[in-house]
């Protein structure tokens, strides 16, 4: 008997062993696991900490692209918080929308974003988060945002083609036998532009924008597109070529001049005593305001509406002016100047012209 106590004993004490060895390992395995989540936890957090960038006008500067379902929005942030503003439907290369010369302003993470369209100004401030190469912009009031989503960070288009026409140079300069090829193959280059007008035109609604123009605004040996809409509403629309891409630009309805090779487009618009003058300019293959003119009736209510400084107060810049320096500088920038809207064309004519530039 005594024996077989001392054997249950030992056995026992085996057992609990076992059982205290597989409970110690348990408990091990488990405060292992916590310690090993908590430190991913926190490493995880010190990069999501690391990657975030201050929201100041260095790191935004660039181009920055959000595509959605059915529109793709592009900001593009300069310095002195200049910014330009594309929109795209979904899947096509032309703008429905672009704007130049706008703004935005920081305070604190939140970013606001203010445009002038043909339908007036909009005016918008996000929440913004930032790191190097993503921008999310989250909607601080109670109305639908504009602008609110995750915008990726986008590298200028024209180095690769600049690198292919770097490389194509010393084949031109090789052998004269080589010339014919090169020629023919660097036309569909010089051309590029031309299926692209033409794409921007058959989208165009026919009873919306009807007459158009080819001028050379800046000199070069591209066209420039100016497009005349039916309405007051719609206003005008002048589009531009460069680096592989259009731009286009709204203008005020109104009478729009320029001087071939000036790089001057000039814009008066304006009724019921209130009226402006615009001065764009092509710059980096884009529309800039280079000056802002205007000129107001001080009695709106009187009779008459001569123009003169008893009658009317100019500005220009922002600065007040008479009325002979603010035509003396408005005579500087554009002349007298051909009118836009003088031999327009339709849209089969304009494709045809394009064709055969």
């Amino acid at each position: 008997m005594e024996n077989g106590s001392k054997k249950m004993n030992k056995s026992s004490l085996l057992i609990l062993i076992i059982v205290g060895v597989i409970v110690l390992a348990v408990v091990g395995y488990g405060i292992w696991q916590t310690m090993g989540k908590g430190t991913g936890s926190s490493s995880s957090s010190a990069l999501t900490v690391s990657g975030a960038l201050e929201l100041n006008e260095e790191n935004l500067e660039g181009r920055w692209i959000c595509t959605g379902e059915t529109v793709a929005h592009e900001l593009t942030f300069s310095k002195e918080q200049k910014l330009s503003y594309q929109k795209f439907e979904t899947g096509n290369e032309m703008p429905v929308l672009s704007t130049t010369d706008d703004t935005y302003k920081i305070e604190g993470n939140t970013l606001t974003l203010s445009i002038s369209v043909l339908t007036g100004d909009i005016s918008e401030t996000c929440q913004a988060s930032l790191t190097k190469d993503t921008l999310t912009l989250t909607g601080t009031g109670e109305s639908p945002s504009h602008f609110a989503g995750t915008y990726r960070r986008t590298e200028p288009e024209e180095s690769s083609s600049t690198a292919e026409s770097n490389l194509s140079e010393p084949e031109s300069s090789a052998s004269p036998e080589s010339s014919s090829p090169l020629e023919s193959s660097s036309k569909p280059q010089n051309d590029q532009w031309k299926p692209v007008y033409i794409s921007y035109i058959e989208s165009l609604h026919s009873d919306e924008w009807q007459n158009f123009k080819l001028i050379n605004l800046d000199g070069d040996s591209i066209p420039e597109l100016y497009i005349e809409g039916s309405t007051t509403a719609q206003g005008n629309l002048i589009c531009t070529y460069s680096n592989g891409k259009m731009v286009s630009e709204n203008l005020r309805s109104g009478i729009t001049k320029y001087n071939e090779g000036s790089n001057r487009l000039h814009v008066r618009s304006g009724n019921m005593g209130l009226y402006f003058d615009t001065i764009y300019s092509i710059q980096n293959g884009a529309f800039m305001q280079l000056h802002s003119g205007q000129f107001e009736l001080r009695d709106p209510y009187g009779t008459s509406y001569e123009e003169n400084d008893t009658n009317y107060q100019y500005t220009w810049d922002g600065k007040q002016i008479l009325k002979a320096e603010y035509d003396q500088k408005l005579n500087q920038e554009v002349g007298s100047g051909k009118a836009a809207y003088e031999a327009m064309i339709t849209k089969s004519e304009v494709i045809t012209k394009i064709a055969n530039w």
